[in-house]
């Protein structure tokens, strides 16, 4: 909570440093659930689309793991709900079954089923 508490107002980040932590971070933060430090980082611009060293967006690690709430602060933003991950880049990856599929695939194979209704009611023009 100390370093939400520490991010500079939205109206204060244009250091170039702060870009970097913002849209370098935000993809670990929705890996770990942290709820309070995604929604500031959305409101902050972060980029919700940004990945991870797998190739696995903000919003397939928040529906691997059902964060509804992380989810939900992502879909605040400009996310693309139909990316799926390069299989080259996802085969170190540490999750059981690698996911080369959406984030809405992801969720209902996982079992999250709250967080495959958001999803739906969020795409039902896409196709995720």
């Amino acid at each position: 909570m100390y370093l939400i508490a520490m991010l500079p107002s939205c109206n204060y980040c244009t250091h170039y440093y702060y870009f970097y932590y913002r849209d370098h971070h935000i993809p670990r933060a929705c890996a770990y659930g942290i709820e309070p430090l995604v929604d500031k980082l959305v409101q902050c611009g972060a980029n919700v689309n940004a990945c991870n060293s797998f190739g696995y967006s903000c919003m397939l690690e928040a529906c691997h793991r059902g964060y509804i709430v992380v989810a939900r602060s992502l879909l605040k933003g400009p996310v693309d709900l139909s990316y799926i991950p390069r299989e080259e880049e996802s085969l170190n990856s540490p999750f059981a079954s690698a996911p080369c599929q959406s984030a809405l695939a992801e969720a209902a194979r996982c079992g999250f089923f709250k967080v495959v209704q958001v999803l739906r009611m969020r795409c039902s023009s896409c196709s995720c």
